[in-house]
């Protein structure tokens, strides 16, 4: 893969290995810890020769569901980008979906 998606949380940068049902809205993600609904934070893109850090809002967040197989402790977040720049929405829903395939 080219670049790497990470998310800005808490005053630090994680990377992103885990990403689905993604919008132009925004995108669903796997982490191992719960996130509140409401709560800030950037979604971010970073390869080579570009960058783009979105603003957004957590919009739900919940357990790992009985027919996850996933190991370990994990919370199934979805994330809303903010709407002030579609233009880098667009962006960023084009570099999610040009990398999703390493990400399943």
């Amino acid at each position: 893969m080219d670049g790497f998606f990470r998310l800005h949380f808490n005053g630090e940068w994680h990377p992103l290995t885990e990403v689905h049902d993604v919008s132009i809205s925004g995108l669903g993600i796997r982490f191992p810890v719960p996130i509140n609904p409401g709560t800030p934070l950037k979604i971010g893109y970073m390869s080579r020769d570009f960058e783009i850090n979105l603003p957004a809002t957590v919009h739900w967040c919940r357990d790992k569901s009985p027919y996850d197989d996933s190991t370990g402790e994990v919370y199934h977040i979805g994330i809303e980008f903010e709407t002030g720049n579609i233009n880098d929405n667009m962006l960023m829903f084009m570099a999610i979906r040009k990398f999703l395939d390493p990400f399943t």
